[in-house]
C-alpha cells in the first residue's frame, strides 16, 4: 500500500495554479467572446420587431432605442438633416448605421467593463453556449418568417398592370429583382422553402449545423442580390450570414478533415449543462411552447394575408386607348405625344376611387379623386390630394361614360378646351409575354426575347 501511494504523484498549489492558467482564456479571446456577447444581444434586440409575436416587445424597445440614435447622430456625429428611425420599407437608412455605432460603442465599453470585473473569467464556456443559442432561435425565427413569406408566395407578389406596362428600362434595379423573383412563382417557394427547412433545423441542437449549412449556402445568395441589386436589407442580410458562420465555426476542424485531410473525425457530444431531470423537462416543455407560439403567429399573420379581397368593380383596372378624338379628329397614336392618352387607370386606395391617364410619351397626367354617378352615367373628377404640390391648377373633369360591353368603354368629356372623345379596350396583365409564356419542357429553339 505504501509503495503504490508513493507512486501517485501529490497535487501541489503551484501545480493547481498553472493548470488553471492552461485552461483559463486569454485576454483577447475573452475580450472577443464578451464583445460579441453584447454586440449580438443588443443586435438582437433591435430585430424583435421583425419576428411575429415578439414584435409588441420590439415595439417597446424601440422607444428607448430610437430617439438614443437620434440624439447620437444629432450630437456625436453631427448629423445635420432629419433622422427618421422608423419603417420605411428600408433596412439601410442612416438610422440604421447609426444604430450599428450605438452598438458598437456599448458593446465595446461594456467588454472594458466586464474585463476588469470577472478576472478568473472562469464561465466562458458557459457564456459561449448562450451565445450560440441566442443566435440560433434568433437567425431560425427570423429566417423562418422569411421563408413562409415566399412558400406562400407573399414576398414577391405576380408582377401587375403597372409593373408590366413599365418601360423595361425604368426599371429600378430593385424593382427588376422583384419582377424576376415574382414571374416565378415555382422559385420563390423553392428559395423560401430553403430557408423554412434551415430555420427549422437551426432550432435544434442536434441539426443547428445541417440548418446553418442551408441558411448559409442561401444567404450567401441573397447578400450578393442585395449588393448587387442594390436592395436595401444589406445590413441584415449581412448578419444574418454572419450568424451563419458562427454557428459553424466549431465545425471548421471536422470540415477540414473530411473535406480536405480525407481523414475521419469524430462526433460531437451533445450533452445538456442542465444538471436535474426535472430541469431538462422543464427546458423541453419552455422550448416546445416558444417554438409553438411563435411560429403559430408568424403563420397566422401570413395566412391572415392570403385572405381574398374584394371583388373588383367593373371600371377598376387599367384601360388601354383604341381611340382618341379631340374636337371631332382623330389624333394618331404617336409616341412622342405629350397630349394624346395611351392608357388609363381607375384604383380604389383606401375606399377612395381613384382616376389618372398617361400619355403617348409615358408621362402622366394628374391623379384625380372620383365621385360615381351610375344612374347618370358620369365620373366626376377633382385634384387628388395624393397629387401633392403641383405648378398648375387641377381643373374638375365632368367624364361621360358609355359601357360598349364588358370589356370596351367609351368616355366623353370637354378637358381643358377640347371635347374629348375617347374609346377604351380592358387591358389585363394575362396578355402580357410575361406571364403567359408559361413552361415548356421541349424548345426546339430558344425563346429569348
Amino acid at each position: 500500500m505504501h509503495t503504490v501511494n508513493a507512486l501517485v504523484p501529490l497535487a501541489s498549489p503551484a501545480r493547481e495554479r498553472g493548470a488553471a492558467i492552461a485552461h483559463k482564456p486569454t485576454i483577447l479571446r475573452a475580450a472577443l467572446l464578451r464583445f460579441g456577447f453584447c454586440y449580438w444581444t443588443l443586435f438582437g434586440l433591435t430585430m424583435t420587431d421583425q419576428i411575429t409575436g415578439l414584435d409588441w416587445f420590439g415595439g417597446l424597445y424601440r422607444r428607448v432605442w430610437d430617439p438614443m440614435i437620434v440624439w447620437t447622430g444629432k450630437h456625436v456625429l453631427g448629423i445635420s438633416y432629419e433622422i427618421f428611425p422608423g419603417l420605411s420599407g428600408s433596412g439601410d437608412k442612416t438610422a440604421d448605421w447609426i444604430s450599428l455605432f450605438c452598438i458598437v460603442a456599448i458593446s465595446a465599453a461594456a467588454t472594458l467593463v466586464w474585463l476588469a470585473i470577472d478576472r478568473a473569467r472562469a464561465h466562458d464556456a458557459h457564456l459561449r453556449a448562450l451565445l450560440r443559442i441566442e443566435l440560433r432561435y434568433l437567425l431560425g425565427f427570423i429566417l423562418l418568417g422569411y421563408g413562409v413569406s415566399k412558400v406562400l408566395l407573399l414576398q414577391f407578389p405576380e408582377p401587375n398592370g403597372a409593373r408590366l406596362i413599365q418601360r423595361y428600362g425604368d426599371s429600378s434595379p430593385m424593382g427588376l429583382l422583384w419582377t424576376l423573383m415574382g414571374a416565378s412563382p415555382a422559385y420563390q417557394f423553392f428559395s423560401g422553402a430553403a430557408e423554412v427547412v434551415g430555420a427549422v433545423f437551426v432550432l435544434f441542437r442536434r441539426t443547428t449545423t445541417l440548418g446553418a449549412i442551408i441558411l448559409g449556402g442561401v444567404l450567401i445568395n441573397v447578400v450578393m442580390l442585395n449588393l448587387c441589386y442594390d436592395v436595401p436589407v444589406k445590413i441584415n442580410s449581412s448578419h444574418y450570414l454572419a450568424m451563419c458562420v458562427f454557428l459553424l465555426l466549431p465545425e471548421l476542424g471536422r470540415f477540414a478533415s473530411i473535406l480536405w485531410f480525407n481523414r475521419p473525425t469524430q462526433p460531437v457530444p451533445h450533452t445538456l449543462v442542465l444538471p436535474e431531470r426535472w430541469m431538462r423537462i422543464t427546458r423541453r416543455i419552455v422550448k416546445t411552447g416558444i417554438i409553438v407560439a411563435l411560429v403559430t403567429a408568424n403563420m397566422k399573420s401570413h395566412i391572415e394575408r392570403l385572405a381574398p379581397e374584394d371583388s373588383n368593380a367593373w371600371y377598376e383596372g387599367y384601360w388601354a386607348v383604341t381611340r382618341f378624338t379631340r374636337d371631332g379628329q382623330d389624333v394618331p397614336a404617336i409616341v412622342t405625344d405629350k397630349t394624346r392618352w395611351i392608357r388609363v387607370r381607375f384604383q380604389t386606395v383606401n375606399g377612395q376611387l381613384l382616376f389618372r391617364w398617361r400619355f403617348m410619351d409615358e408621362s402622366l397626367g394628374d391623379l384625380y379623386q372620383v365621385a360615381l354617378d351610375e344612374h347618370a352615367k358620369t365620373f366626376r373628377l377633382t385634384g387628388s390630394p395624393l397629387n401633392g404640390k403641383v405648378d398648375h391648377p387641377v381643373p374638375d373633369v365632368a367624364l361621360t361614360y358609355t359601357r360598349i360591353d364588358a370589356d370596351h368603354l367609351q368616355l366623353d368629356s370637354a378637358v381643358g378646351n377640347a371635347l374629348l372623345s375617347v374609346q377604351l379596350e380592358r387591358w389585363t396583365p394575362g396578355q402580357m409575354l410575361l406571364t403567359s409564356r408559361g413552361f415548356h419542357w421541349i424548345n426546339e429553339v430558344a425563346f429569348n426575347r
